[in-house]
């Protein structure tokens, strides 16, 4: 998919090991100075899925056919989702563990 064959290049020569001073510096450096480069891509995907989810729906022929199968749906819709959900990890796992917290605080003021 999109992000899955941009996210690790494949290299045949062993990485250098460096210093853990040398990935706070860098740490710091990413945090200063963020890159567009992930807001174009969410913003790009999000068009996508949201054309693809336009197509779906008003051309029939786009949902699926038996000489296709349902790739095309899947190409229009689902794979710009998972390539949104996985730039989005870190903000979905915090978003998920904030609700598991509010369901366990929840409960417990329910069995009081």
């Amino acid at each position: 998919m999109l992000v899955a064959s941009l996210g690790s290049p494949c290299n045949s020569t062993p990485r250098r090991r460096r210093s853990p001073t040398h990935r706070l510096a860098r740490s710091r450096i990413g945090a200063l100075h963020p890159t567009a480069k992930p807001a174009i891509a969410t913003a790009f995907l999000i068009v996508w899925c949201a054309i693809g989810v336009g197509l779906v729906l008003c051309v029939p022929a786009a949902r699926g056919s038996s000489l296709f199968g349902a790739t095309l749906p899947f190409w229009l819709v689902a794979a710009p989702l998972l390539d949104l959900g996985w730039l989005k990890r870190a903000s979905l796992r915090r978003l998920l563990r904030e609700q598991s917290t509010r369901m366990r605080r929840r409960r417990a003021l329910i069995r009081q």
